[in-house]
């Protein structure tokens, strides 16, 4: 048990961090090496046994580390692992790991330097853990950090990750052309943001999509996207239509490719690389109700909106 001591000693710890936020905020620690004073003082309590002290930590540093300099004393002091060991530590929601999300989103917002690597791995681990209550925010902060640095997003293998996040790699699936047309008919612009039942990630599939078409977009960052195996990944569960089955994998990817296709970007890209084509004829050889999502993903981009709205039956027999 602690003693009276113990007890006076953590009130001067806690009132040395609010100390250390107040001068930050008014601007009273750049003089005089007076940043990095405070860095190594937050550093000494980073391994506190309490957790609402560490998360007083870690919002401190927020508030200090202003400068491409102060991201670099972090480095230096080994303060940016225990920063990512705060943001990987459970799969909860606590107050420690939402102020390391926080100080990480901000680092990778500035030019952290060294940091940034064990910034987005951790972000990486944390978003590729379909069960961490954190994952949501974690994509976000990933897809951020790639359209703001996209060589060093790559290098981190964070361009894949978005990209299973949208539509998952190995999700067992064997989806029916008529459900993607029905969940793709209310995936207009504006409704896109709205996810599924049971389909936490759905939310994030437009600003996803966008954001790797703002990538491919632009010829600096094109090479780092790597258009040929993002699209081949896009569309794989459209090129893999069955009779009947589940749907999760292909309504994503119905909805991302009617996103594409209303982009001259996506559309070029599509095009170029064969991957429409190959759609095309997919969708075309799965019966009525492949041709009736194909029509859902074309006419849109063509300006056709009563083409959408046309009824496929099965013709009908002429008696002689």
């Amino acid at each position: 048990m602690r003693d009276a001591s113990d007890e006076v000693a953590l009130d001067g710890q806690d009132a040395l961090l609010s100390a250390l936020r107040a001068a930050a905020l008014r601007g009273g620690l750049d003089a005089a090496g007076g940043t990095a004073r405070a860095i190594r003082a937050v550093g000494a309590l980073m391994t506190d046994a309490d957790d609402a002290r560490r998360a007083a930590c870690l919002r401190t540093l927020r508030y200090v580390c202003a400068t491409p300099a102060c991201w670099a004393s972090v480095h230096g002091a080994g303060l940016d692992t225990l920063v990512s060991r705060a943001l990987q530590r459970g799969g909860q929601p606590t107050e420690e790991r939402v102020q390391a999300l926080k100080l990480v989103r901000a680092a990778l917002r500035a030019d952290c330097g060294a940091c940034a690597d064990a910034f987005a791995s951790a972000l990486v681990r944390v978003a590729r853990d379909g069960a961490d209550a954190l994952r949501l925010p974690a994509l976000e902060s990933l897809r951020d950090f790639a359209a703001r640095h996209a060589e060093a997003a790559a290098a981190q293998g964070t361009l894949l990750v978005l990209v299973d996040a949208i539509v998952p790699a190995h999700a067992p699936d064997a989806p029916t052309p008529r459900a993607c047309a029905d969940a793709l008919n209310g995936a207009t612009p504006g409704a896109a943001r709205a996810a599924p039942d049971g389909d936490d990630d759905g939310a994030i599939v437009e600003p996803v999509v966008l954001t790797l078409l703002l990538l491919l977009d632009l010829p600096s960052t094109r090479a780092h996207a790597r258009p040929a195996l993002t699209l081949a990944r896009l569309s794989a569960p459209l090129l893999a239509l069955h009779a009947e089955g589940s749907t999760g994998r292909s309504e994503r990817a119905a909805r991302v490719m009617a996103l594409m296709l209303r982009s001259w970007t996506g559309l070029i890209l599509l095009a170029a690389s064969g991957v429409l084509s190959s759609v095309i004829g997919a969708l075309a050889g799965a019966g009525d109700d492949g041709l009736r999502l194909l029509i859902d993903l074309v006419a849109p981009c063509l300006l056709l909106r009563e083409l959408s709205l046309i009824h496929i039956s099965e013709p009908t027999r002429r008696t002689p």
